[in-house]
């Protein structure tokens, strides 16, 4: 499933999920949700190819915001990728 997806269908995941993706984080990445404790059973490829991005909580709250603004879904989305970026970012520093 690539990110876009899951964030289009982010209605059907828990709160308590969490997406993993693989890098580069684009829309069209290939993207996994699952809890943390089943991470590493569930993805097809070495943990390092897939990285955390967000939590499906976070992601519905971003995405309820960004709706307030009368943004398009893509837009939303990629709003979503520099929130995750950003946050990263500041986690490695």
């Amino acid at each position: 499933m690539t990110l876009f997806q899951v964030l289009l269908n982010l209605q059907q995941f828990s709160d308590e999920m969490h997406i993993y993706v693989q890098h580069p984080w684009t829309l069209e990445s290939d993207a996994i949700v699952c809890s943390q404790t089943a991470f590493t059973a569930t993805i097809p490829e070495p943990p390092d190819s897939y990285t955390y991005f967000l939590d499906a909580a976070l992601c519905k709250a971003l995405l309820a915001q960004s709706q307030t603004r009368n943004l398009c879904l893509q837009d939303s989305c990629m709003a979503m990728i520099e929130y995750a970026l950003q946050n990263k970012t500041e986690i490695n520093t």
